[in-house]
């Protein structure tokens, strides 16, 4: 796949500056895309006439089945709009699938996808199952070009193993539709993606019909798991025993919802997640948790100084290593949740004062925004192609993996929100903060604070000199008399 891609990308190269959208049809869609990935190409149907309007591309499948494709010019870059007029070109034969291109991007659609009504305006992302970059497959919303395979003939039409990530993407809706937020779809999406490729590659026939296909979900078990596990691990994979409970419960929870929808029978892989992955328990050992060192803290925001976006970067380390902010939250934060002086910070009903450093480094950032003329509810923003957009969750990721180029220190790769999150709730304890205090600073509950401070840690506090005096108003304080 990787040689039709390269050839794709030249092809694009030396067109690019012809103009109209017949040339990315003749050379790079007919000339390339079709052919090379099986395709009926002589017989697909240019301008093929749609009620009052022509698809630019109509690629034959069976009699009643056929591929309607959508051609904008290089210089358009897709937009989410651009999948409405596909939709109405898929509409006119009750086609399932869809593919939007300018040459260089290609987006499937399966309009079979019943999207989440609960989100205003998702309705046409909805219907997104791929969405690739043959130039750029890190951009916002993007799929790895690893998958690109699926838009092939063998795969969307004939062996229809494409049909599995569109069963992601329902999946994906009925989660929304659960109040799952967006934020926290990238880690299922990551899990069921790679699950399914391996599966396809590994443990399916050659060829299936649709209904083997559903079935195929039925003999997922944990041993296809297992199995699943193991080749991740032998491509150099490090997988924590967290990650590999994880995705588990990722993959299950799919095949719970589909078959409460009625789409499976049963679901394969069981009930217990303790009790099948009893055997990965001691797969790695548990990171200790430590407090936070002030040099440390120092040294990175002495770092973050030279960021292109110093500003926003510090807040969001601030905003980690003072409140504990998980990258979520983070990414929901709006400049109302501050007060006008920017003192007071209102996370999930409580609201906390700012420390001066932060405190200075939010208003900075205020302005900052305001010099850009850029109005937005939301705190942390990116560039985009010359605008300013919310950030998404490997962006906030970015700023912490940028820490290692401090220096060759191992210890700059621990620097995850999660860990920081750690250290800070050891740090404030140590600090002598109460625990109502810590737990109202990080919203931590009082269930998990022994996953941060020991029994032992907590017993060393104890005022050993204990006075009876408060309780019952001083009741087993007084003598005992006949």
């Amino acid at each position: 796949m990787d040689n039709i891609i390269e050839l794709l990308r030249k092809e694009v190269k030396r067109v690019k500056h012809m103009k109209g959208e017949s040339n990315i049809r003749t050379h790079i869609i007919r000339g390339v895309f079709l052919k090379k990935l099986g395709y009926d190409e002589e017989n697909s149907i240019d301008e093929c006439s749609m009620v009052n309007d022509f698809c630019d591309l109509y690629v034959p499948i069976t009699e009643k089945l056929g591929l309607p494709i959508e051609i904008k010019k290089v210089s358009h870059p897709l937009k989410i709009t651009d999948v409405k007029q596909l939709r109405e070109y898929a509409g006119v034969h009750g086609q399932q699938f869809g593919l939007l291109t300018n040459g260089y991007e290609y987006l499937l659609a399966n309009f079979h996808i019943i999207p989440n009504s609960t989100i205003t305006g998702h309705c046409l992302e909805s219907y997104i199952i791929f969405w690739f970059d043959i130039f750029n497959e890190k951009g916002d919303g993007k799929t790895e070009l690893k998958y690109f395979k699926y838009l092939s003939y063998q795969h969307l039409y004939k062996d229809k193993v494409t049909s599995f990530f569109s069963d992601i993407v329902q999946y994906r809706e009925w989660k929304f539709a659960q109040g799952l937020k967006k934020s926290s779809w990238l880690s299922y999406k990551s899990t069921l993606y790679r699950f399914f490729d391996y599966y396809i590659d590994n443990e399916l026939q050659d060829e299936i019909d649709m209904e083997s296909l559903k079935r195929a979900y039925e003999k997922i078990d944990i041993s296809v798991y297992d199995r699943f596990v193991k080749y991740l691990q032998s491509d150099g994979d490090i997988l924590s025993t967290s990650a590999i409970r994880n995705m588990h419960s990722h993959l299950r929870n799919m095949l719970y919802e589909l078959e409460q929808h009625g789409i499976i029978r049963i679901v394969g892989l069981g009930n217990s997640r303790k009790k099948n992955l009893a055997r990965y328990k001691e797969t790695e050992p548990r990171k200790p948790y430590t407090e936070l060192e002030r040099q440390d803290i120092e040294t990175i925001l002495n770092f973050l100084k030279s960021s292109k976006t110093s500003t926003r970067d510090t807040v969001i380390f601030l905003m980690t290593v003072t409140f504990g902010l998980e990258r979520s939250q983070l990414l929901q934060l709006k400049w109302t949740d501050f007060d006008n002086k920017y003192k007071y910070l209102t996370v999930d009903g409580r609201k906390i004062v700012l420390p001066k450093l932060l405190q200075d480094y939010v208003i900075e950032l205020k302005k900052e925004l305001g010099k850009a003329k850029r109005k937005s509810e939301i705190v942390f923003l990116k560039k985009q192609k010359n605008k300013l957009v919310p950030m998404n969750e490997w962006n906030m990721n970015d700023v912490f993996n940028s820490f290692i180029k401090i220096s060759k220190d191992k210890k700059w790769e621990m620097f995850s929100p999660n860990y920081v999150r750690s250290g800070l709730i050891l740090s404030l304890y140590s600090a002598k903060y109460s625990m109502e205090e810590i737990m109202y600073i990080t919203g931590i509950d009082i269930n998990n604070i022994s996953k941060y401070i020991s029994r032992d840690e907590m017993m060393k506090r104890v005022n050993k000199n204990i006075k009876w005096e408060s309780l019952y108003d001083g009741l087993l304080c007084k003598e005992y008399k006949e």
